[in-house]
């Protein structure tokens, strides 16, 4: 047995024996008890007169005062040892712990039940979201069976980039084209960002399309990896024909701003390489670059194998809600658990 004491300056705790802790209190009461009956003083003045005689067979004043202080003392020590006693039978008599031990007896008993009852109340939760993620987990399972996909899919968690990098590039075409197109609108300049914004949009949207359909080439399935390669063909001669097309429109417009677009599409069928304006020839560099540009987002836009990120995220969509309601479950387990644990310490006190 062992009592700790703590000392602040250190704050840290020293372990004395309790052995020493009662000797110390012995030696510190005997000390205090001879104090009060002066018995050093009184020894060496009865020393001095040689008293008690060495014949005397009886205690004298001093040895009979010391006596009766200790009897006194032990009787004392009896008395309040005994009303102590007393008082605890009295408390131990008066207190009734049949019902705590029968309430502590039935805490096991009461807990499984508990927990029955919260499963049987949480199955019906618990069971369609369990059944719903088994079902799609299955699905997907079997997509990469059938297509022999031993990858997970790629794509992108937001596709927020990927439509800035769109965006961009439209208002960038729209704007460097739209000057030269309202040179040829008779609506002025709002004619020509109308126009510039057409064919910015159809030069983007295609490239993208086309991009997306490119990506296919890695696809295991034959036919999407035919439609792919031509994707890939596709953007070989729709980037430079179409950025020529509108750099002859252009070019159009800048030396004869009352010209036609079919003049302008001669030019391009029988002379496609011959630009007037100097300018277009940068405007087509611009174009094919934001043509590819398009292509390369649209690459990679989700996986290359059609369907199987959708499939993943529907996976995972059906998991997240079929762990959350099992922690949901378990966290109502552990609250009961915590209780009946608290119940029982509640009980031992």
């Amino acid at each position: 047995q062992v009592k700790i004491v703590k000392i602040n300056p250190a704050r840290k705790n020293i372990i004395v024996s309790r052995k020493d802790l009662l000797e110390k209190e012995k030696q510190e009461s005997k000390a205090k008890f001879l104090e009060e009956l002066e018995v050093e003083r009184r020894g060496e003045e009865n020393g001095r007169h040689e008293l008690p005689p060495t014949t005397a067979a009886t205690f004298d004043g001093p040895e009979s005062e010391i006596v009766h202080a200790i009897t006194a003392s032990i009787l004392l020590a009896q008395s309040k040892l005994t009303s102590y006693l007393s008082g605890l039978t009295n408390r131990i008599q008066q207190t009734d712990v049949e019902p705590l031990c029968n309430d502590a007896g039935q805490l096991p008993s009461r807990l499984s039940s508990d927990l029955e009852t919260l499963w049987s109340r949480q199955a019906d939760r618990l069971g369609p979201p369990r059944q719903r993620y088994a079902a799609v987990r299955a699905e997907y399972d079997h997509f990469r069976a059938e297509h022999r996909i031993r990858w997970e899919p790629h794509y992108p968690d937001s596709h927020l980039l990927h439509v800035a990098v769109l965006l961009l590039l439209l208002v960038a075409e729209t704007g460097l084209n739209s000057v030269y197109f309202a040179r040829g609108s008779e609506f002025g300049l709002i004619g020509g960002v109308v126009q510039a914004g057409g064919v910015a949009l159809l030069n983007v949207a295609t490239s993208f399309v086309l991009g997306r359909g490119a990506s296919w080439i890695r696809c295991n399935r034959n036919g999407f990896r035919t439609l792919g390669w031509l994707a890939a063909a596709g953007i070989l001669l729709w980037a430079p024909g179409y950025n020529l097309v509108v750099a002859h429109v252009r070019d159009q417009f800048v030396s004869d701003p009352d010209g036609s677009i079919s003049s302008a599409l001669t030019a391009f069928a029988t002379a496609p390489l011959s630009l007037k304006d100097q300018t277009s020839w940068f405007l087509l560099l611009l174009g094919g670059l934001f043509c590819a540009v398009a292509f390369a987002d649209g690459t990679k836009w989700d996986d290359h194998n059609p369907g199987y990120s959708k499939l993943h995220r529907r996976l995972l969509t059906a998991r997240g809600d079929y762990l959350h309601e099992k922690q949901a479950m378990l966290a109502d387990a552990l609250g009961l658990r915590d209780r009946a644990l608290a119940r029982l310490d509640d009980l031992s006190e």
